[in-house]
């Protein structure tokens, strides 16, 4: 997914819902709305974006009092979520619970194992050590049917129970740089709250706080691709992605 079909896809990604047992509420954007995100695309760039958003059905079109809006479709988001899984509904409700895919081969001395480790940390594995990978929940379908078909016979998938030995926060902390994480996203929720602040009922952006946004926002862009989206479940108190998304979107509504 190229940097700018990020940057629409996961502005229109839905953060708020009107009650725990609904569906998170759209985000709906005009035109205006979409191409402030992407000062530097011409008019015409940006046109030719959105028809083949629509196209590739990730993106669908409304219209409100005449105007054209647009909205995420569900499978825009479940793409978006492969690419960002800290944002997936899966891993907001995760409860701690693992998958450990264990290698019976050698890595060095496998071709095929090594496309499969670049495969597993591309979806959201962790490698905890040689030949062993954690991951967050059941395993997705994708990363099934792979295992299924090329290494039915070469690695053994078992689903852990609750850790009884050792300090899992520690180890998994210090796989995922979790520290790390707990400081760029208070760094950057400050800097956003800051900036709403600043801008307070004048409801509009100066020539600064636009640039403050972009810098802000393409951070946040970076590190979510990062982001295991484990990190809320070991400290709760912090604002994570989620949160985050949501404060840049309200700052777009000023």
């Amino acid at each position: 997914m190229k940097e700018n079909t990020r940057k629409i896809l996961l502005f229109l990604y839905p953060t708020e819902r009107s009650s725990p047992d609904t569906p998170d509420e759209k985000i709906l954007l005009n035109f205006q709305q979409i191409r402030f995100l992407l000062p530097d695309l011409s008019l015409t760039g940006l046109q030719s974006l959105l028809f083949y958003l629509e196209k590739r059905e990730l993106l669908i079109k409304h219209f409100l009092n005449n105007e054209a809006h647009y909205s995420l479709t569900n499978y825009g988001q479940e793409q978006l979520e492969r690419q960002f899984p800290a944002l997936s509904i899966a891993r907001r409700n995760w409860q701690g619970r693992w998958t450990m895919i264990l290698f019976l081969e050698a890595i060095k001395t496998d071709q095929n194992f090594r496309y499969l480790r670049g495969f597993l940390l591309k979806n959201g594995c962790l490698a905890l050590n040689r030949g062993v990978f954690l991951y967050p929940g059941q395993l997705s379908e994708y990363i099934l049917v792979e295992l299924n078909s090329r290494y039915r016979q070469a690695v053994l998938v078992y689903e852990l129970g609750e850790c009884i030995v050792g300090d899992e926060q520690i180890t998994i902390g210090q796989k995922i740089a979790i520290n790390d994480s707990l400081k760029v996203y208070s760094g950057i929720s400050k800097e956003l709250n800051q900036l709403i602040d600043i801008i307070g009922s004048r409801k509009k952006l100066n020539n600064q706080q636009k640039v403050d946004f972009y810098s802000i926002y393409n951070r946040f862009i970076s590190f979510l691709a990062e982001d295991s989206g484990i990190t809320e479940h070991y400290f709760p108190q912090v604002e994570g992605a989620l949160i985050i998304l949501s404060k840049l979107q309200k700052l777009l509504k000023i």
